[in-house]
């Protein structure tokens, strides 16, 4: 893991090991949610809605998810992370050879490695990397465990690892920039962290006590108000943030999450209304797409969404004064005429956070609060199928709040009886409670920084963990202004 000096100020050139990190984004994790989710004034204990914890909730689907993607134009909240070219592996127990080829085949499309390397080069690459490395068990796990990150990291990655850095010219890793939710529930904060120093940080926004971030793509943020309805659009620029697009998502509306829907257009998730909003670039309404029949309350309770190729996928919540009210479905709509054409049920209930992975979606449903029957389910945007069981409350003994794919597992903060919460890492060979009986909010992974970022309320600040868990001590924790971080989404 990097030095805490360059952890701290989170914006910088990396240069990565050959063995790194995926760059997991916890989606929709991490935020105060004025809907389903109880907005806690600030004692981690006072439940206003379903859910009972302070730290957990929501910001749709966005977390960010940098390179955890394998099939993403480019979009979504954070979810999408930025990996051109379909994902072949599901990552859920399909032949383990068969997932490294695929990864071997994506990273050899990639328009950086032809770029800097050429096509002969890149083939040759992809064929050693099919035939030779894959064939390895070492090497083949060090494959699938970055075999959802983004070509912008998982390029230089692959040049080094095969000795062709004669045959190619130099290519810079990804910078990075944590975007963090600051809420004492009453006032919320937006922050830009990153600069020269640990203290250089820059707010980019202020406002209620329920605001979030979705990450739209490498570079770009959309900042939601909840209370207010409104959304504004980030982009890094010159070595900063500069704001563009602002949308009024309607009066009560409740948005939740922002994703670009095509050229020109974007669509925006609104917990408290029947349709999702579909805006211009200057953040004008141009539509509506109703997502209301499947519900006998006409509310679907709309959170996160993920674009992958053209599909949208919303996650619908399905809740009636704020307790399941049946399954949990994901609405998929046909982002080139913006029509529904399939709802898929999840099999669990009270969908609560959620982020890609290796072109998978994983959602995690809560169930009912205080009672460890909520699950991970995954979704394979390739073949519409739904795989449960991915991780059990049982096995973090809590109600989920948000999740993150380390390198060998998935960092989980859950909420505990008392509303204290706990952050484990759940393994393929051991389950480790990091922290215990604290105050986890959202989780965000990022591939720069070979780490897990985790807002803990309790020091207060981000801390940041080794991805593969290789120490268990975080670096940090970095204070971010005066109020605890909620929420955290990463830029890279």
């Amino acid at each position: 893991m990097r030095t805490l000096l360059l952890v701290t100020t989170l914006l910088l050139a990396a240069t990565l090991c050959a063995c790194g990190d995926d760059a997991s984004d916890s989606g929709n994790n991490g935020v105060a949610n004025n809907g389903n989710n109880g907005v806690n004034n600030g004692n981690n204990g006072a439940n206003n809605g379903n859910n009972g914890v302070n730290n957990g909730v929501n910001n749709g689907n966005n977390g960010a998810n940098n390179g955890n993607n394998g099939v993403n134009n480019g979009v979504n909240n954070g979810n999408n992370g930025a990996n051109n070219g379909a994902n072949n592996g599901d990552n859920n127990g399909g032949d383990p050879l068969v997932e490294c080829q695929a990864v071997c085949d994506r990273v050899a499309m990639c328009e950086e490695l032809i770029e800097a390397c050429g096509e002969e080069t890149a083939a040759a690459l992809q064929g050693a990397c099919r035939d030779t490395a894959c064939t390895d068990d070492e090497t083949r796990d060090q494959i699938l465990a970055v075999g959802g990150l983004p070509c912008s990291v998982i390029v230089p990655q692959a040049i080094e690892a095969f000795g062709v850095q004669d045959q190619c010219e130099e290519v810079e890793g990804p910078e990075a920039v944590a975007i963090t939710v600051t809420s004492d529930y009453v006032t919320s904060e937006i922050w830009a962290v990153g600069g020269e120093t640990a203290d250089d940080h820059t707010m980019l926004a202020s406002g209620s006590g329920d605001m979030s971030v979705s990450k739209l793509n490498a570079g770009s943020v959309a900042v939601v108000d909840r209370m207010a309805a409104t959304v504004a659009v980030w982009t890094l620029a010159d070595g900063g943030l500069a704001q563009g697009w602002t949308a009024d998502a309607g009066e009560g509306s409740n948005p939740h999450a922002v994703a670009p829907a095509r050229e020109g257009a974007w669509y925006i998730t609104r917990y408290g209304s029947a349709s999702l909003l579909v805006v211009d670039a200057d953040g004008e309404e141009v539509g509506t797409i109703d997502l209301s029949n499947r519900f006998d309350d006409g509310i679907p309770e709309m959170d996160a969404i993920f674009v992958t190729g053209a599909r949208a996928y919303v996650v619908l919540q399905n809740l009636e004064n704020f307790a399941p009210a049946g399954n949990s479905l994901l609405a998929v709509v046909d982002t080139t005429n913006d029509t529904v054409v399939d709802y898929v049920d999840l099999g669990c209930q009270n969908a609560f956070a959620s982020t890609l992975w290796m072109g998978n979606i994983y959602v995690a449903c809560t169930g009912a609060f205080g009672t460890l029957d909520g699950e991970v389910v995954a979704f394979n945007p390739l073949d519409d199928s739904v795989t449960p069981g991915v991780l059990t409350e049982e096995e973090v003994d809590g109600d989920f709040l948000a999740i993150a794919r380390g390198a060998n597992g998935w960092f989980v903060a859950s909420s505990n009886e008392d509303f204290s919460n706990n952050l484990t890492h759940v393994g393929d060979d051991a389950t480790t409670v990091l922290i215990e009986g604290g105050m986890v909010g959202g989780l965000a992974r990022s591939a720069a920084l070979e780490s897990v970022l985790v807002c803990d309320g309790a020091a207060p600040g981000l801390l940041l963990y080794d991805a593969t868990l290789a120490e268990l001590e975080p670096q940090g924790p970095i204070a971010i202004g005066t109020q605890p971080p909620r929420q955290v989404i990463v830029l890279e």
